[in-house]
């Protein structure tokens, strides 16, 4: 027994952060046909989806031709497709099921209820799963209270499915806690609505986990690096899952420390060994990989203006460039490089150079912050807050959201700015004389 599982497809979405011509080739549906095909080539017997397969309501046009597409290509090859609803389609998915039909395209636990089938082999029964699906967006209470426990059959493998946010008692988005399930009888549940697939552990009892999306759609934490289905099979009857590395796009998180580069030239050079290397590494174990989409930090201390290496990322932003047949993107810099200044020497001053240099210290940490220091970073982010959540830019929010605190991006844009003005400063300083 064969089985491909994976969550939170979100039909209807296209990877963010990269130019809008590149990512309509790697959208959700794109995924989903190269899921049916990775299921058709590897013969499996089922295929289960845990949930958040369509995005929102309002893509039920979108979803119905590629969902029903694949539904029809994996029945017909007698690979059955069993999945639950999550709190991004607990409306929609039903609408599909009805649409697709309910005997080929599985739609467990409807209604926010508990419901069992057994999946067949050779008319004989291999597997028992249990699903349960959102009746609403908003689920507050755990569903695990109410499993059927009587009609576990102990002489069949049996699996869970489940749309649930784990050990978060807060969540309305089904909030579970790991010790329920040990008092359920299931020895191996799937878990959909957390993106970032999580270790498989075969030791657990039971073994409760995240599948993960098939592939990231934005550079927040849940959706960087390796993502991919699992092919679930049973080894002297116990569970052994294995991670399907095929993705076309992926995002990655990289440091280059650029300490005593000094000029743009050699900085170039730096920039792109440290984007051949990533990409060649990334390569080596996803030959289906074609787009790299970059979250970069520069750091380190450099003669370097801080304009001059803006400057370079700025381009290198622009226009990406292609890396052993990888399109390579990025999606946002950070620089956290500092001039040859010793600011320690600065600090003692009366003047503007001082109290920057003083600024800088205190929110690197260096030295202890005086509450106006606090009250800037406070003002700044209150600023932030309420830009974000104002008129135009709350669209633009919603569809583009950041995973940065607004603190962290209110510390980070006076740290920019004020190491900016040390260097005009300092700058004007050996110019002019005091």
């Amino acid at each position: 027994m064969k089985i491909l599982i994976t969550a939170d497809i979100h039909l209807g979405k296209r990877p963010s952060r990269i130019p809008i011509d590149v990512a309509a080739d790697f959208s959700s549906a794109q995924m989903w046909r190269r899921l049916v095909d990775f299921a058709i080539e590897t013969e499996v017997d089922a295929v289960i989806l845990a949930g958040d397969i369509v995005d929102e309501a309002n893509r039920f046009y979108e979803a119905i031709g590629p969902l029903e597409s694949g539904v029809n290509r994996l029945v017909d090859r007698q690979i059955m497709v069993y999945a639950v609803s999550g709190n991004h389609d607990y409306d929609v998915l039903p609408r599909l099921t009805d649409s697709i039909g309910a005997d080929k395209f599985r739609l467990l636990g409807r209604g926010g209820s508990w419901q069992r089938e057994v999946l067949l082999r050779n008319d004989r029964p291999v597997l028992q799963l249990f699903g349960w699906s959102f009746p609403g967006q908003h689920v507050r209470k755990s569903p695990l209270s109410t499993f059927p426990t009587d009609l576990v059959d102990n002489s069949i493998p049996a699996l869970g499915i489940l749309h649930a946010d784990l050990d978060n008692p807060e969540s309305q988005y089904c909030p579970v806690r790991r010790d329920e399930f040990a008092k359920c009888g299931v020895p191996l549940w799937i878990l959909g609505h957390i993106h970032k697939p999580s270790e498989f552990d075969a030791g657990a009892h039971p073994i409760v986990m995240y599948p993960g999306s098939p592939q990231g759609m934005d550079p927040g934490p849940g959706e960087v690096e390796v993502h991919g289905p699992w092919i679930l099979e049973y080894e002297k009857g116990a569970p052994q899952l294995r991670h399907q590395n095929f993705a076309p796009v992926a995002y990655v998180n990289l440091t280059i420390d650029i300490t005593d580069i000094a000029d743009s030239v050699t900085l170039q050079t730096k920039i792109t060994d440290a984007l051949t290397n990533s990409a060649e590494e990334y390569a080596a174990n996803n030959s289906h990989l074609k787009v790299l989409s970059y979250r970069l930090e520069v750091a380190g201390r450099t003669s370097m203006r801080y304009a001059e290496v803006e400057s370079q990322l700025d381009l290198l932003q622009q226009t990406g460039m292609m890396r052993n047949g990888i399109d390579v993107f990025v999606n946002k810099y950070v620089i956290h490089v500092q001039p040859r200044i010793n600011l320690a020497e600065l600090v003692s001053g009366k003047n503007h150079l001082a109290e920057l240099s003083q600024l800088l210290l205190a929110l690197d940490g260096s030295q202890s912050t005086p509450d106006d220091h606090h009250e800037l970073v406070k003002s700044l982010q209150l600023q932030l807050s309420s830009a974000r959540n104002s008129g135009p830019f709350l669209q633009l929010s919603v569809a583009n959201p950041t995973h940065e605190s607004d603190e962290e991006i209110a510390r980070q844009l006076i740290l920019e700015q004020a190491w900016r003005l040390v260097e005009e400063l300092t700058g004007q300083k050996e110019t002019y004389g005091e």
